[in-house]
């Protein structure tokens, strides 16, 4: 009996607002929906005439046409995108840089704990797990062979 009465609220809530839901659905699309006029088939006709009449004209007249180059001397050419090649240069100037080599320091790696939900390692006497850091450097993985670690943005691995 209880079961029935749960059942006939919930048909008597979610029905209407089910109803609702697609209501507003539905409202919502006819909004968006831009409100445009039929075109008659006439204008579209005459449009892919005057387009294929310019098309005729352009390739009569491409041929004919000059190209032009500025030639001013010492003066700044306007036509020159000055934003872009100043960004060129300053990326070449970084281009040239080397990189400087990072060494990651140095660890006194006593134990290892890995295939396990949670992997650590015994480092400089202080037992750390996956995400610990130690010296600036942080512990991504242990395994059999060694560590992997991350200092300044660089991964290393180091065998025990």
């Amino acid at each position: 009996m209880q079961k029935q009465k749960i059942e006939k609220i919930l048909v008597l809530v979610l029905l209407p607002l089910f109803v609702l839901g697609l209501i507003l659905r539905f409202i919502g699309r006819i909004k968006q929906r831009p409100l445009t006029a039929p075109v008659p088939v006439s204008q579209v006709e005459e449009k892919k005439e005057y387009i294929k009449e310019e098309a005729k004209v352009l390739e009569k007249v491409k041929p004919k046409l000059e190209k032009v180059e500025y030639k001013a001397g010492d003066f700044l050419d306007p036509l020159k995108d000055r934003l872009s090649i100043y960004i060129a240069s300053i990326a070449t100037k970084a281009k040239k840089k080397e990189p400087i080599a990072i060494n990651p320091p140095q660890f006194n790696i006593t134990g290892l704990i890995w295939n396990t939900d949670r992997p650590q390692a015994i480092i400089d006497g202080k037992v750390l797990s996956v995400g610990d850091e130690i010296k600036g450097a942080k512990l991504l993985s242990v395994n059999k062979e060694g560590i992997k670690v991350e200092y300044r943005k660089a991964e290393f691995f180091i065998e025990k």
